[in-house]
């Protein structure tokens, strides 16, 4: 099989696994906004070894590059390019897919963020609670400050 021929397979790979990938984002989105813990656990898995995937050919792809004697940048990779169009428009999918996963894992980041944010300030609202709370005993009598006096006692 010649290098282009490879190339244009390697590519052809890549964008089924970002496609994939940004599938797996964009439910991981979805499950965000429904708060479904338990699905995302299950999908992390599966986020996981998409990445690992894409790592993978990713690595496959820098290789073929510098084989080639080309540098591992986008300008490289232009440049090997230049006489291969199956392969560029297959890279240029690529760059495309690669874009919309990072717009999904940019808006996700977001809502965990705010998720996260959410929760703080229900658990310091809880322990706030908690923590005037323990100012009386079971008994409903007040407890003893940390000086040992009872509180409202002077």
């Amino acid at each position: 099989m010649s290098v282009a021929a490879t190339l244009d397979a390697l590519l052809l790979e890549e964008c089924a696994a970002l496609r994939q990938f940004a599938q797996i984002l964009e439910q991981e989105q979805q499950l965000l906004v429904k708060g479904d813990v338990g699905q995302l656990l299950q999908l992390a898995q599966e986020k996981t070894d998409q990445t690992e995937t894409l790592t993978r050919i990713a690595e496959r792809r820098r290789e073929m590059l510098a084989a080639d004697g080309h540098a591992l940048d986008r300008a490289g990779m232009a440049r090997w390019l230049q006489d291969k169009p199956l392969s560029a428009a297959a890279w240029a999918e690529v760059l495309k897919l690669a874009a919309l996963a990072q717009e999904f894992n940019r808006t996700n980041g977001i809502l965990i963020n705010d998720r996260l944010q959410r929760n703080q300030q229900a658990l310091a609202i809880l322990q706030a609670a908690a923590g005037r709370a323990e100012l009386y005993g079971p008994d409903g009598q007040p407890m003893l400050s940390a000086d040992g006096r009872r509180l409202g006692s002077v």
